[in-house]
């Protein structure tokens, strides 16, 4: 079931909200919807402008929320009430918040050594999680094996909360194929806060998150891998947003 979206950006249909809200409106007791949530930004739409099984897989969600300042500003400017939903400060809110309870979580993704480790910061730091399971995929599509050893082992758990950790837009294109396959309640698209949730990463400085440069300190922090890969996202999401601007 797909949830009203609030605004839109490049084609990518996102939710005004906040990360409580979020969390207040999934835990609600009337709530019987099942779905995923993708967290995204500027990459995202321009994922989605250059694929259009992205961009489904982007509007099929239960909610998209931003993770990224731009989208937040362009929300600001349409008068809607809207704050960042930063990947790990979701992740961390809402596994802080059933902390006690009976809420289930899976986590799904990272190097190999990641999702353990991840599970034991979770316990160390916030105590009474009920984490029910872990699995590390392969750097490639689950082959036909896999995918059913995967079913079998969270349809057996049922969690109601299954974080996925691999990179923008395999996430998406996953949660969207594979929410009718597993016995979950809710999926979420979190990447990076795998790394950060687990120590394996450093979230930048919070003036660096609030004007928008945060990729820009990621990129230093690791040129190899995301120089290529920003240089290409950031001038393409400007170009995408002054489209969608003079179309208005």
């Amino acid at each position: 079931m797909q949830n009203l979206k609030d605004f839109t950006v490049g084609g990518v249909n996102f939710n005004a909200i906040t990360i409580p809200k979020l969390f207040n409106q999934l835990t609600n007791r009337n709530n019987q919807t099942k779905g995923y949530v993708t967290v995204s930004g500027a990459s995202g739409v321009v994922e989605s402008h250059n694929s259009k099984l992205i961009k489904k897989a982007h509007n099929e969600s239960l909610y998209t929320v931003p993770d990224g300042m731009p989208i937040v500003w362009i929300g600001k400017s349409l008068k809607l009430q809207i704050e960042r939903c930063y990947g790990p400060d979701l992740m961390k809110y809402f596994i802080a918040k059933s902390s006690g309870t009976d809420y289930k979580h899976f986590f799904y993704g990272g190097k190999p050594e990641i999702a353990p480790l991840l599970k034991q910061k979770v316990e160390e730091k916030y105590g009474n999680v009920n984490i029910v399971g872990t699995y590390t995929p392969p750097f490639r599509p689950l082959n036909s094996d896999e995918e059913t050893e995967l079913i079998d082992l969270v349809n057996e758990v049922k969690p109601d909360f299954f974080w996925v950790g691999i990179s923008c837009p395999k996430q998406e294109l996953f949660m969207n194929e594979m929410i009718g396959k597993l016995n979950v309640k809710y999926m979420f698209g979190v990447g990076y806060a795998f790394d950060v949730l687990s120590g394996n990463a450093v979230n930048a400085p919070k003036f660096i998150q609030q004007i928008g440069m945060e990729w820009f300190y990621r990129m230093i922090k690791d040129p190899l891998r995301l120089t290529q890969r920003y240089l290409y996202i950031v001038p393409k999401f400007i170009l995408i947003f002054l489209k969608d601007k003079f179309k208005r």
